[in-house]
């Protein structure tokens, strides 16, 4: 990939030169020069990872995961009404890392208190926020800010009194904003290198729809730059505890997402230090006298904060301290993840060994194997994810060059040159030369078109070129991870040679032997199954080798 990347970056760059050339000395120069200067600064820039989903799926949470830090708002309402960007970088100020971005074009450097009286949906915030472009954090030292720049979008889809989280909105004002929002987060994953999609636990229609969106028929993002997260898995048992039940969720949506993944941040954030884990652990053993009065207890929000519950000595103060010391929550009037503190305090009191079920617990979050594809899928990608956006960008300009009004007058106009050329010996001398002068500079010769053409044709074959050398690059990417993922699906012999075949590590003379067998797999196993891809690629590999 290395070796690859290296020669597509080198190869843009120089086209990059070349079509900024072209466009400086065209008739298309106030309209393309600033985009192509545009796009050969972003060449240096960290592709963007948008991070996107339905109100309410967890984005922030989940990011704050990633990046391992406290910073994206969260809460159980709705709390990202802003467009929040995190780069890697180091704020002047200390005590004021964000930099808000107001609507008229002023920055601010802001504390991260500011943050707080951005959360909720009256109407004072809501105004606020309307008021801000979008809030940029830096962060030091964060590996995971490398070579990506993370974007936590707003979210789609409000609903009014979906379910019991659900709070209700009645004013114009949020719906107008919520509006906007919609729309900025469809232009910014656009605009996006690649996409982490959550899920509010299932999918639904409205997440199908954004998703189409996004790929737009082929010409937005492709599949292989997206990740689904089905988020807040712990409010679903059947997910949580088996996260294989989701494997189909990946077929769903196979056109619009490489994978998708089942997560809980809830419970990433909210492990506990082995020091409270085993004080948890002993204090609900000593004081609650059986199972059953434990499993009432963990039963619902309300059964835990009872007054007084037979056969349980802890009392409502300590079983609160409790509560709020396992999910760092000041008061109860706050919003917390019920369901994330009853998971972790079953898994704790009926644990034979409380090191094993914190893995455990971490285990089950899902984050884990989500930070291990983020780095591998998007991250150890990324100049390639950015090369091919703009490349994607470079093309369609192309195209629209072809047929640019510009285009179409000047051909109207080399047809007539000559035409006018005679015209101009039947004017007195004396202005002949003026008007041989303007049909010089605004008349194209047909020989000069040609050319012109030529050379758009000819940057057009570069891009595609390059786009099929990615394509296959994809290609070869997806079916190793395929492999590694479903390794059940080979045998062990089979991962050998496909890590090297892939790879493009072909021994010539068995190279027509191995063509025949993949050949036979691609046809005899299941369309589009994990079987079928792989071999399928392959089969590519050992035929360029033959």
């Amino acid at each position: 990939m290395i070796v690859l990347e290296n020669g597509i970056i080198s190869r843009l760059e120089t086209l990059l030169d070349k079509l900024r050339i072209f466009i400086n000395e065209s008739e298309w120069k106030s309209k393309y020069a600033v985009q192509i200067e545009h796009l050969q600064n972003e060449m240096n820039e960290p592709c963007v990872l948008a991070v996107a989903g339905k109100v309410k799926a967890g984005k922030s949470y989940l990011i704050n995961a990633l990046l391992g830090v406290d910073l994206a708002m969260t809460g159980t309402t709705e709390t990202t009404a802003t467009i929040n960007v995190f780069k890697r970088g180091t704020p002047p100020i200390k005590e004021k890392p964000v930099l808000c971005q107001w609507m008229d074009g002023r920055k601010e450097w802001m504390p991260k208190s500011f943050l707080e009286s951005l959360q909720g949906t009256d109407e004072d915030t809501l105004a606020k926020t309307a008021k801000i472009d979008k809030l940029i954090f830096y962060l030091e030292d964060n590996p995971m800010l490398d070579m990506v720049t993370l974007v936590d979008t707003p979210g789609i889809g409000a609903v009014v009194g979906d379910d019991d989280d659900a709070h209700q909105v009645h004013t114009d004002a949020y719906f107008q904003l919520r509006e906007r929002h919609k729309q900025d987060t469809i232009s910014l994953s656009n605009s996006a290198d690649a996409v982490l999609y959550l899920f509010n636990v299932v999918p639904e229609e409205i997440d199908k729809d954004f998703l189409l969106s996004l790929y737009d028929n082929g010409r937005g993002l492709t599949a292989l730059n997206g990740i689904g997260v089905l988020s807040k898995v712990d409010k679903n048992d059947a997910i949580l505890f088996d996260p294989s039940i989701t494997e189909h969720f990946t077929a769903d949506f196979q056109r619009e997402l490489f994978k998708v993944l089942p997560v809980s941040a809830g419970i990433y954030k909210n492990i506990p230090s082995e020091e409270t884990a085993f004080k948890i652990q002993r204090l609900f053993r000593e004081k609650v006298s059986n199972t059953k009065i434990f499993d009432y207890l963990i039963s619902s929000n309300k059964a835990y904060l009872k007054e007084t519950v037979n056969g349980c000595a802890i009392t409502l103060d300590e079983r609160i301290s409790i509560l709020k010391e396992l999910l760092n929550v000041k008061s109860l009037q706050e919003d917390y993840p019920w369901r994330v503190f009853s998971v972790i305090l079953k898994e704790l009191y009926y644990s034979e060994d409380v090191h094993q079920s914190l893995e455990y617990i971490r285990k089950l979050s899902g984050i884990e194997p989500l930070k291990e594809l983020v780095l591998n899928h998007f991250f150890s990608r990324s100049k390639l994810l950015r090369a091919s956006k703009i490349l994607a960008v470079v093309k369609k300009m192309l195209l629209d060059l072809c047929y640019d009004e510009v285009f179409l007058s000047m051909e109207e106009a080399s047809d007539i040159r000559e035409k006018c050329k005679s015209e101009c010996l039947k004017i007195d001398k004396a202005y002949r030369k003026i008007f041989e002068e303007l049909i010089e500079k605004y008349l194209p010769t047909t020989l000069s078109l040609k050319e012109s053409k030529k050379q758009i044709d000819d940057f057009i074959i570069e891009v595609e070129s390059m786009l099929e050398e990615l394509k296959e690059e994809n290609d070869n990417y997806t079916a190793l991870q395929l492999m590694n993922m479903n390794s059940h699906l080979f045998k062990e012999e089979e991962i050998q040679e496909l890590n090297q075949v892939i790879v493009g590590k072909i021994v010539e003379r068995e190279a027509v032997a191995r063509l025949k067998y993949w050949s036979y797999v691609s046809v005899s196993s299941a369309p589009n199954s994990v079987r079928q891809i792989v071999a399928l690629c392959a089969k590519r590999n050992y035929l360029k080798a033959i």
